[in-house]
């Protein structure tokens, strides 16, 4: 079992907050960056685009934010006649000029049906809509808060400049299998080192059952999920112009010409590698923007979303009268951070999001902190990414001829690909310190190099001050003695402590029907793990208890086995 303590001091933060004084090519009084929205769109729901232009009328003042239904422009195969309402789609196209066509098809034969829309979506539009500095994309049931977008990317402009090449949205992380195999393996929740070790020893699930290693995966690969992701101009202009994405997507094509239907991811999944198709269509273009980083020499910036929700529920969940607009501390932090919820697929719930969302909230005011990907960022989610695999054809170049090549060391009907899956299977680890990795097709990726993690704060400034105030009440009480381990045991009660002393006399307000001044203080092990997300801010400095002093590798990865923590040092 290893511990943790926390002694008083400062310690120094590992991050940086960007400047926007530093960055001239974009001041406070530049217009905003134009913003491009499309939105995935089924050509025979109508319903759902009316829905979303009804949506779109609340944010008369989102100028710099256009949104646009994306369509094929064919059917599968071409097969299939088109139906009924197409026509009905052309008047509509001329009545609200909001629609544009690419080249992907419609109706494809499996669960990923927008993948090849999607594809083509990020292959098209830096040259086909110019005059845009940001392209985003969102799935036909997400509600995006048009003008909270529109700020949020303003800040990241000014923050980074007009010249980055930014990946933005909702961040997670998969494992990816290489050579053209269409497949995700590992990692989907957790940290880049829980899905490393997926890929290299197999992982567990939330049901507690495990799945195999993953040795035909790259990764650990970053990927914005479902509701929406951005690309800034130079990205999605690089992306669109890298010659192995666009043989990712051609290559795609084909199998989908000769995959066998499939409706269930599982079955999806268990296709032969000669006719296997991609459906996992988000972790898909996560990964040909990691491929394309090293290779193109490009330093990409991995940006999550200050916040947003998953389905309109658990927005602003406090209620109050409409006399009195008040609500839990928890609830305005995300509120005034959230950019869109997602898993709007019915009336009822796009009512309940209407209903929920005081969508004139004022934004926060967020400041973005950025480091080197392998370095300690905002939150245990983002940074701290200390090893990566990708096959080494493809760190040479982005040559259709490198994807070739890659794509031959991982068909299954290569005795060479078999007998180096047969290597990777065995690999539980990354060579201790080496960073290297055994299996001869994979090299390892210059992590700090090709990629820096920008993120926001996300933790509530209630419970961190809570928090830095408890740790001064405990020291207080020891007469600033600063040998004196503290667990979090006894930062815990002295914080609930402090919390139930200031809180009496402190009243909701009238009409607030649930706690709206209540700050949820998590126990055992969530608490560490808020204590944790401190520490990546530079707040505290947890002290492990080990032989070395140095933190568990299993910290990084699962909280289980770790042992008891103890806090370390505090910023005042």
């Amino acid at each position: 079992h290893s511990r943790t303590t926390v002694a008083r001091g400062v310690a120094a933060p590992s991050w940086s907050i960007c400047c926007r004084a530093t960055l001239p090519d974009m001041s406070a009084r530049d217009p905003p960056p134009r913003v491009l929205l499309g939105v995935m769109s089924n050509p025979v729901k109508p319903a759902m685009r009316a829905q979303q232009r009804k949506w779109a009328g609340h944010f008369q003042h989102a100028a710099n934010v256009d949104v646009r239904f994306v369509l094929g422009t064919t059917f599968f195969n071409n097969t299939q006649r088109p139906p009924p309402e197409w026509d009905e789609l052309k008047a509509e196209e001329k009545e609200h000029k909001d629609i544009i066509f690419v080249e992907g098809r419609e109706k494809l034969p499996h669960v990923g049906v927008v993948t090849e829309k999607s594809a083509s979506f990020w292959l098209s539009r830096g040259a086909e809509s110019p005059g845009y500095e940001w392209y985003c994309k969102c799935d036909d049931d997400t509600l995006v808060h048009l003008s909270r977008l529109g700020e949020t990317l303003a800040n990241v402009t000014r923050s980074l400049g007009r010249t980055a090449h930014v990946y933005f949205g909702h961040l997670k992380w998969r494992g990816w299998e290489a050579g053209h195999r269409f497949q995700a393996c590992g990692g989907g929740w957790g940290d880049s080192a829980k899905t490393l070790s997926d890929i290299l020893g197999g992982g567990g699930m939330p049901d507690g059952s495990r799945y195999p290693p993953c040795p035909h995966a790259a990764g650990p690969v970053p990927y914005m999920s479902g509701g929406m992701v951005c690309m800034s101009r130079p990205l999605a202009v690089a992306m669109a112009a890298d010659a192995a994405f666009r043989d990712f997507y051609e290559t795609a094509r084909k199998r989908n010409d000769r995959g066998v239907a499939c409706k269930r991811p599982e079955r999806c999944a268990a296709q032969p590698y000669a006719s296997h198709m991609w459906h996992h269509e988000d972790a898909g273009v996560g990964f040909n923007v990691f491929r394309a980083a090293p290779t193109q020499q490009r330093k990409v910036h991995i940006l999550p979303v200050p916040g947003h929700y998953n389905d309109p529920y658990i927005i602003e969940r406090t209620r109050w009268t409409e006399s009195v607009a008040s609500l839990s501390a928890e609830d305005e932090y995300w509120s005034r951070r959230a950019l869109f919820v997602h898993g709007i697929k019915t009336r009822k719930s796009y009512q309940e999001a209407e209903r929920r969302w005081e969508l004139g909230r004022a934004s926060a005011d967020l400041r973005l902190h950025c480091a080197p990907c392998d370095l300690p960022n905002t939150n245990r989610h983002n940074g701290n990414w200390r090893a990566a695999r990708l096959p080494c054809a493809h760190l040479r170049n982005n040559t259709p001829a490198a994807a070739a090549a890659a794509a031959a060391l991982f068909d299954d009907a290569s005795p060479a690909a078999r007998e180096a899956a047969k290597v990777g299977a065995a690999i539980l680890r990354q060579e201790s310190g080496a960073g290297r990795f055994v299996d001869p097709r994979f090299c390892a990726v210059p992590i700090g190099d090709a990629f820096a993690c920008c993120g926001w704060p996300w933790q509530l400034p209630q419970l961190r001050s809570l928090v830095l105030r408890g740790v001064a009440a405990w020291a207080e009480e020891r007469g600033g003695a600063s040998s004196e381990v503290m667990t979090p045991e006894a930062l815990h009660k002295v914080i609930k402590r402090l919390y139930r002393d200031e809180s009496k006399g402190v009243h909701n307000r009238k009409g607030c029907v649930a706690d709206c001044l209540r700050i949820v203080v998590p126990r055992g092990v969530d608490f560490e793990k808020t204590l944790a997300e401190m520490e990546l801010r530079g707040d505290v400095r947890l002290l492990w208890s080990t032989p070395d002093g140095k933190r568990p590798p299993a910290r990084g990865m699962s909280w289980e086995g770790v042992g008891r923590a103890q806090v370390a040092s505090v910023a005042p």
